[in-house]
């Protein structure tokens, strides 16, 4: 599916953000859910609708712009639908405080269940998928793309989240949402997956599925030129489609022309075989990996350098570096031992600021002191200036 927007400049001081603001709050029986479920929104928020349509070039009613920014509009829905609901997967194995990144599908048809071969891997990598139902092909092309940057709003509301890891995906028309969602929302988004279908944001050379290959300026019309650079800097984007897919030389020749226009870190995969179909567990778990390369390789050093912060007694610095080794180490030949070490640290951390408690407690002037001078000593990186600071008040206040 083509996107095709009628071009209208339209001037507007909306702000994107990735959090949009919600008129209820969260029922407690929504905080930290796992398993399968759905989630129910009143609409796509109009702020951020109204700035994808200014991103685009779209054609949008003055009046609901108008309403918009006066306050008077928050949210835009589908003309045969009343809200909008969202059909979510959180691995059992979720708990708060450890955080997990998400996976956001846009579908071609109207359901939002994630397809299954994405199904095994979110455990095993620590997604929460969420899709949006009634946004296929045939809806409103700036409500999929408002409902997928919400989509990671409704989940942040809800669980603690690792705001490097949070991916965007879809299918052939899905994934030509996808393939701009992912480019024009970097600064929610630190990758995307799109799949058997792909759309230019910027001026390249695209194919139709008769492998007709044209020029085109891309579809994001009104280039917010911090975005897309941070895209092309930190993004972190993997093309996918198979040797049989249709779309296949559409999404080779989008991968191409990103890199020719020098974004960092982009990446083809084609599945032998595969035609105009979701690609398998392997390849997309391959496609997982790529995109949290960079995250993992700079674990390995944050574990490397907790090892040398440890054998010099510097604690607190090891313990910091061991906490952001284990967040982004998974699936590791070393994650165990640096979950190990990271949990050996805490306790031990905890004994000495358990010395600093009692000392405290007892009104103990000289084992305050001591227990101070060490947790600052050991632990400096932790127990910081405006940790002791709070110590030592406390103490004062113990009289």
């Amino acid at each position: 599916m083509q996107l095709v927007l009628r071009v209208l400049v339209i001037s507007l001081t909306i702000s994107l953000f990735a959090q949009a603001s919600h008129a209820q709050d969260v029922p407690d029986s929504e905080m930290n859910r796992v398993g399968s479920f759905t989630l129910t929104a009143p609409g796509a928020p109009a702020k951020i609708y109204l700035q994808a349509g200014h991103d685009y070039g779209a054609d949008l009613d003055p009046k609901m712009v108008s309403r918009a920014r006066k306050g008077e509009l928050k949210w835009i829905t589908d003309k045969d639908t009343e809200g909008v609901t969202y059909q979510v997967i959180v691995p059992k194995s979720y708990e708060p405080g450890r955080p997990h990144g998400v996976l956001v599908f846009i579908s071609a048809g109207d359901g939002g269940k994630l397809p299954k071969p994405f199904h095994t891997l979110l455990e095993k990598y620590r997604l929460i998928a969420i899709g949006a139902d009634k946004s296929g092909n045939k809806r409103d092309t700036l409500l999929r793309h408002t409902y997928a940057v919400h989509a990671v709003a409704l989940i942040n509301e809800r669980y603690d989240l690792d705001p490097d890891r949070i991916y965007v995906s879809g299918g052939s028309g899905g994934g030509r949402v996808c393939s701009h969602v992912m480019i024009m929302n970097s600064d929610t988004f630190t990758g995307g997956i799109p799949l058997i279908g792909a759309n230019a944001c910027i001026r390249m050379k695209v194919a139709d599925s008769k492998g007709v290959v044209v020029a085109t300026q891309g579809n994001w019309l009104n280039v917010d030129k911090k975005r897309l650079a941070k895209a092309g800097r930190e993004g972190r984007f993997v093309f996918m489609t198979g040797s049989k897919d249709f779309n296949q030389a559409n999404v080779k020749l989008v991968y191409e022309g990103y890199r020719a226009a020098g974004f960092k870190q982009v990446h083809y995969i084609e599945e032998p075989g595969l035609g105009h179909s979701t690609p398998s567990t392997a390849y997309l778990e391959k496609a997982i990996r790529f995109v949290d390369a960079p995250l993992t390789e700079a674990a390995k050093k944050h574990y490397t350098d907790a090892k040398k912060k440890q054998e010099s007694k510097r604690l607190g610095d090891a313990l910091l570096l061991y906490r952001k080794a284990v967040m982004h180490g998974r699936n590791t030949d070393w994650h165990a031992d640096a979950l190990a070490q990271a949990t050996e640290l805490q306790g031990e951390y905890d004994k000495a600021y358990a010395l600093v408690e009692a000392a405290i407690a007892s009104k103990d002037n000289a084992a305050f002191r001591k227990a101070t001078t060490d947790l600052r000593r050991v632990w400096g990186a932790i127990a910081d200036r405006e940790v002791l600071k709070e110590l030592n008040n406390r103490f004062r206040q113990a009289g």
